[in-house]
């Protein structure tokens, strides 16, 4: 095993058969996961406690409210002490959120990658401009998806981009 602490919330631990990316969920946007969480709990309970007897369309109402609190609670405590962990080897693809379960868990079985990519997307909208580095993976069978999102900077990505070609001994030009 060799272990690299590569830059904020994202490490690399080389094994024999896999190479494994480790990131951290959180960041800046935990800050405002939590506090929309807090303010939507308290209100709740606000609304809960003052409320007396309900109709049937104002206890329906509050429910909706209170699962709608629920997921955004889930969410906050989710980015506060999830990991995502991405095993790469030559016969599997292993994507995995923990401890919390979360989308986008899968395996890919005898993946056959033939390329690995660094990719910035920008959006630009009324509001302004946002950059989103990424590294993308393609399959033997012409299926592309992205492995990593968001990462700070490019320099990030193409480095990732770099290890992971460098630990599957894909060439440079084979995309």
């Amino acid at each position: 095993m060799n272990y690299k602490r590569l830059f904020y919330g994202i490490d690399i631990d080389y094994h024999a058969d896999h190479m494994l990316l480790i990131r951290k969920w959180r960041g800046w946007g935990v800050l405002g996961a939590t506090l929309v969480a807090v303010v939507l709990v308290v209100f709740l309970f606000t609304v809960y406690f003052s409320s007396g007897d309900l109709n049937v369309k104002e206890s329906t109402l509050l429910f909706s409210f209170a699962c709608l609190v629920a997921l955004s609670v889930y969410y906050a405590v989710a980015n506060w002490i999830n990991t995502t962990y991405i095993s790469i080897g030559k016969s599997l693809i292993k994507i995995n959120h923990e401890p919390l379960p979360w989308f986008g868990t899968k395996n890919i079985l005898n993946p056959g990658i033939i390329g690995v990519t660094a990719k910035t997307e920008v959006t630009v909208t009324d509001g302004g401009r946002s950059t989103n580095h990424m590294v993308n993976m393609t399959l033997r069978n012409g299926v592309t998806f992205s492995l990593l999102e968001d990462l700070e900077l490019e320099e990030h990505a193409l480095y990732l981009e770099e290890e992971i070609k460098k630990y599957l001994g894909i060439e440079e030009n084979s995309n």
